[in-house]
């Protein structure tokens, strides 16, 4: 049997779920969503945790999926997603320096947010220096915690945490894999 992968949106006013069978090309193998109550999410984010943990279970008993692991995806207007260029470093000191430099390109506090990153390309800068340029992502901890914990409210493990667009970009070319990548938790 082909590979699954299973993939997870809480959106506003409904939970909604893909279990693809990866290979070329993919296939949608199972689809649904279920509604929510009003005021258990509100701009991307989960308010109500065990309220959205309830949904994903029933929605997994409609739809008949049989993972227990899923990648979920957020959107929210606390996600920031940059890009910046930077010297070209060894990849751990990219990492230290990314660490550093972060608050001066994401208009939230470090100590409040989860970091990631994605080397895009290097390439050589109008002086000749080697450069680097960097896709920054950052969310609110308090937006991700919620998410997960409604993911574990359902009794599921998540895999990653991506951003939306960068799911769904990869769910549908192989070759995006290569994107920046999800936020591995």
């Amino acid at each position: 049997m082909a590979e699954r992968a299973v993939g997870l949106d809480i959106g506003t006013n409904a939970v909604r779920v893909a279990e693809i069978e990866l290979g070329s090309p993919p296939t949608v193998r199972a689809f649904g969503q279920v509604a929510l109550p009003p005021g258990v999410c509100a701009d991307g984010e989960v308010v109500a945790p065990a309220v959205v943990g309830e949904a994903i279970r029933r929605l997994w008993r409609e739809v008949g999926i049989k993972s227990k692991v899923v990648r979920v995806g957020v959107a929210s207007p606390r996600v920031v997603v940059r890009a910046v260029d930077f010297p070209d470093v060894p990849e751990d000191e990219l990492e230290h320096a990314l660490a550093f430099e972060a608050q001066e390109h994401i208009p939230i506090p470090l100590e409040q947010a989860v970091l990631d990153f994605q080397v895009i390309e290097r390439f050589t800068g109008p002086e000749g220096e080697p450069l680097v340029q960097v896709l920054l992502a950052a969310a609110h901890q308090e937006t991700v915690a919620n998410t997960l914990a409604a993911v574990s409210a359902a009794g599921l493990r998540a895999s990653a945490v991506d951003l939306v667009p960068f799911a769904l970009i990869r769910s549908l070319a192989p070759q995006a894999q290569t994107l920046p990548p999800s936020s591995r938790v």
